[in-house]
């Protein structure tokens, strides 16, 4: 069918074309998938080994250190080494500097000290050592705290890592024994936000997450003091953790009297992925779409 050359032909206004365009653009984004890089997590922490040949105290000079009624409190920071800054020397291929916060609790207002908090010295198989000093009678005391190791150390080149996500496989592993009535739990910092593991451990072991990203966690701030205590729902699936800074563990040790409250750590490991954002196949056919909507109408425009 032929055109009439008498009628005038259709014009297009630019700037609402680039506008529909844009906006077709803009409500396909959030079909982008979240893609992890590769097939397996990678380990980016391992901590266990020789560390020391003689025990090495962790440092209290310049931390922050708050004393309640019956409560010492070494607070959360991120920018202060909780590992020994001294007599303290990383293994080949292993993490070495860790993060954290300690606390001692006593019952009735009775102020608490710490016995030990250093690297105890064991014939190549060194550990972490938190534990409270031994009261007489009936008196009760409660060490807890946070440990962790930053992405910034993280090993296997992933501290370089844009963003790291737990991925096919990640999995977390901590090794101990304890001096009191004990609860561990694994420590994930998402972004700017700390969660800990529904998965716990209560007796002298290994605590292990075979599937992180399967694992149930809850929201906690270790930043206050005293430490808050841990959380009594979980709901938070690990694949939603798309921005891993710091992974660890946190402890709580109970002991009455002469049994005295504390935890010896051997090893900690854990691993994660790097990921990128990668379209889907029906976000790339919408974006064609929309582009190739767009030429065609600057076409007719121009022709």
């Amino acid at each position: 069918m032929k055109t009439n050359p008498h009628l005038p032909r259709p014009t297009y206004d630019l700037s609402r074309l680039v506008l529909r365009v844009s906006w077709r653009v803009l409500t396909i984004l959030p079909l982008f998938a979240l893609t992890p890089l590769g097939n397996a997590a990678t380990n980016v922490v391992d901590w266990g080994g020789d560390y020391v040949s003689v025990a090495a105290n962790f440092p209290a000079a310049g931390r922050a250190i708050a004393t309640n009624a019956g409560v010492v409190t070494w607070l959360y920071t991120n920018s202060l080494a909780l590992s020994p800054s001294s007599g303290y020397t990383t293994p080949a291929g292993k993490s070495g500097r860790f993060f954290g916060a300690i606390e001692n609790v006593g019952s009735n207002g009775v102020a608490m000290t710490f016995n030990q908090a250093r690297i105890l010295e064991a014939g190549g198989n060194d550990t972490i050592a938190v534990n409270s000093r031994v009261y007489n009678g009936t008196l009760t005391n409660r060490v807890s705290g946070l440990i962790f190791f930053e992405k910034l150390d993280f090993l296997n080149g992933m501290s370089n890592a844009s963003q790291l996500a737990f991925g096919t496989n990640s999995a977390m592993s901590l090794a101990f024994t304890e001096t009191g009535d004990s609860l561990f739990r694994m420590a994930v910092l998402n972004g700017s936000t700390w969660y800990l593991s529904s998965n716990a451990l209560s007796s002298a072991g290994t605590l292990s997450i075979s599937d992180a990203g399967a694992a149930l966690w809850s929201v906690w701030d270790p930043t206050g003091a005293p430490l808050s205590a841990a959380p009594n729902s979980f709901s938070v699936l690990g694949t939603n953790f798309l921005d891993i800074q710091a992974l660890g563990f946190s402890f709580s040790s109970v002991g009455v009297g002469s049994t005295r409250a504390g935890i010896v750590v051997s090893a900690f490991t854990a691993s994660a992925m790097p990921f990128t954002a990668i379209p889907e196949p029906s976000t790339l056919g919408l974006a064609a779409l929309a582009s190739g909507l767009g030429l065609v109408l600057g076409r007719r425009r121009s022709a």
